[in-house]
């Protein structure tokens, strides 16, 4: 079992407004020298797929994740990163009509995104936070680790 230092990652993630926000390119913030794009829904900016780590492959494979020194270039955190390697399972509890019919809205909530693509590459975490806060903002931080042992289960849930 390993363990990543989230607060230390999250605490090193400097989200403060970019000054030059591009109408058509939604919300951008600067993170170390990348210039992050997220989208705005009302009132929630939401920066999707954003990588922590460098992607588990190659000499990388099954190893410790290598977490990422700084940030550069454009990141497009408009979508949901990859959701990691599935195994196809027929063992998924079939629930009783009259249980389904009245938990279906509840439980589509959580049903899995079928546009989410399974890669190896799937160290990524959403950011999602009130539009138009301050970058000094003290906002409480909750972040979720899904669980599914590789075979239900993804961050776009």
């Amino acid at each position: 079992m390993w363990s990543l230092p989230i607060g230390l990652l999250l605490s090193s993630l400097d989200f403060s407004f970019a000054s030059d926000v591009l109408p058509h390119a939604g919300v951008q913030v600067q993170l170390d020298a990348a210039t992050v794009i997220g989208t705005t829904n009302g009132s929630v900016e939401s920066f999707l797929g954003v990588p922590y780590a460098h992607p588990p492959v190659g000499d990388l494979r099954l190893r410790l994740p290598q977490l990422l020194e700084s940030y550069n270039g454009t990141i497009n955190a408009s979508a949901y990163g990859h959701m990691c390697l599935q195994q196809l399972s027929s063992s998924q509890p079939v629930l009783p009509a009259e249980v389904a019919d009245s938990l279906g809205p509840l439980l589509a909530q959580f049903a899995q995104d079928s546009d989410a693509t399974q890669s190896e590459d799937c160290l990524n975490l959403n950011i999602i936070r009130p539009a138009n806060i301050s970058g000094n903002a003290k906002l409480p931080v909750l972040f979720w680790i899904y669980g599914g042992g590789f075979a239900d289960g993804s961050n776009s849930m």
